[in-house]
């Protein structure tokens, strides 16, 4: 798939290709680049999804979404907040056990953060908690490792909720 680059003509939103060719006309209120195929765009206050040819492929209907990762975007309508697929139907949804944090919920490295009362959980792609960690403060993992804040200070956990890089930073992660 060739990339498209957003634009933005008369406050509305579109994408051009690389020669500067206008290939999906800006009419939409906001836009995400795109991501595993799909762009996030937003009409009438509602988030929806398009592929690369324009085609709405998941109809406008949610009030915050995140980009697809690992086949995956977090949604949030109303109070209702979850998973959803490529088809734009749940995989999972957040339930009174766990919360979902749609601006920083992904998947990442096969394992989604979220909130179990004051734990930080990571749970893979049908929504079963994996590892949980004692803190109300953690990132998603990269390169086997999550940002996690413990006793004030900033440290990395492997997969098995362990520390691989103690918690001795005392500065604020941005990864």
């Amino acid at each position: 798939m060739a990339h498209l680059f957003p634009i933005v003509q008369r406050e509305l939103h579109g994408f051009m290709n690389r020669q500067g060719e206008v290939v999906i006309e800006p009419i939409y209120e906001m836009v995400n680049e795109f991501s595993e195929g799909l762009a996030a765009v937003r009409g009438d206050r509602k988030w929806g999804f398009i592929d690369a040819k324009g085609k709405m492929v998941i109809a406008p209907q949610f009030d915050e979404i995140r980009d697809f990762s690992e086949g995956l975007a977090t949604v949030r309508i109303g109070k209702r907040s979850g998973f959803i697929n490529k088809k734009g139907a749940w995989a999972f949804e957040a339930t009174a056990q766990f919360l979902i944090e749609t601006h920083s919920s992904i998947f990442r490295e096969g394992l989604a953060k979220v909130h179990i009362k004051r734990t930080v959980a990571y749970v893979d792609p049908s929504g079963k908690p994996i590892l949980s960690f004692p803190t109300t403060r953690a990132q998603y993992f990269s390169a086997g490792l999550a940002p996690v804040y413990s006793s004030r200070k900033w440290g990395f956990i492997n997969k098995d909720g362990e520390f691989a890089i103690p918690a001795n930073l005392a500065t604020q992660l941005h990864l």
